[in-house]
């Protein structure tokens, strides 16, 4: 028996519609088998002209927490009149409202790589040489998720511990290392009882947490305890938000200074929140290990 390909592998340079939009279903539906995420949903807005007719726009769509714009175009006429700008807006829009994380685009150097830098896209890929001569540009934008904090509720525990650990991990920690650790990333359900366990989470319906924090009397001083951030979270202002947290709960204290023993791979995060640097503290966890020590005087306490 032949091979049907054979006979009907035609190249067509005018293909229907309804066969291109066919392939992009069933590649859709292959995606759905192989990753489980089955969000998918079509995104489109259009510029019209005073019969209604579509003459610009910009059409992409959604899918596991990730806006892709295929297509952006505003005609000549029509140009620096702000219009690419509020298309964009409204599909960021659009795109935080559909639970994105990012959005994703790719433009050629000779189009509007400057135009999506000054919206906040950063180039992540190129292609050389497409078309000849110039460059093909792949750009992200991250998305700054909507974040809440409240305090932890006393069925989360073992759920925050479980996040700090996927948290330390993150810095590629070798077994043995977590393994020694694995005791000081748990919450105390005794400090969610007594309200100093505090938890980002996401502006939703699931009501996702992003990170957790956990400070504690030590003296005249306040420890922090714990601040993890979700790896997935990482570089959307969780960390942020809940070291404001832990300051506001110092202040509720009627403390002024609270004590970080940091991993040596947050030391920076922590300056530049305005920490400043206090020598080091032997580790709690790991036998022989000093962290880095750090300090941050709260004002109006």
């Amino acid at each position: 028996m032949s091979d049907p390909l054979d006979r009907r592998a035609v190249v067509e340079t005018e293909p229907k519609p309804e066969d291109v939009r066919s392939l992009d279903e069933r590649l859709y539906e292959f995606n759905v088998e192989a990753t489980g995420i089955a969000d998918g949903k079509l995104l489109a807005l259009f510029l019209r002209d005073e019969d209604g007719a579509a003459v610009g726009g910009l059409y992409g769509w959604t899918w596991g927490e990730t806006c892709y714009v295929r297509n952006l175009f505003v005609p000549a006429n029509m140009r620096n009149q702000g219009h690419g700008s509020r298309l964009m807006r409204a599909v960021e829009a659009e795109a935080k409202a559909r639970g994105c994380a990012q959005i994703v685009l790719e433009t050629h150097d000779f189009q509007a790589p400057g135009f999506y830098r000054r919206l906040g896209f950063t180039i992540t890929g190129r292609v050389e040489g497409y078309p000849r001569g110039h460059q093909y540009l792949t750009m992200v934008k991250r998305l700054p998720e909507p974040i809440r904090v409240r305090r932890a509720r006393a069925d989360e525990a073992s759920l925050l511990g479980a996040l700090c650990v996927r948290s330390k991990a993150h810095w590629g920690y070798d077994a043995e290392f977590m393994r020694a650790s694995w005791r000081s990333l748990q919450i105390d359900p005794a400090a969610i009882d007594e309200g100093r366990v505090f938890v980002a989470v996401a502006v939703d319906a699931a009501d996702r947490p992003l990170g957790v924090t956990t400070c504690a009397l030590l003296g005249e001083d306040v420890d922090l305890v714990h601040l993890f951030v979700e790896p997935r979270a990482l570089g959307r202002g969780v960390g942020r938000v809940l070291f404001a947290a832990a300051l506001a709960w110092v202040r509720a204290q009627g403390r002024c200074r609270l004590l970080i023993a940091s991993d040596p791979n947050a030391v920076g995060f922590y300056r530049r929140q305005g920490a400043v640097d206090a020598g080091t503290v032997p580790s709690e966890a790991v036998p022989g290990r000093d962290l880095p020590l750090l300090t941050y005087t709260v004002a109006g306490s």
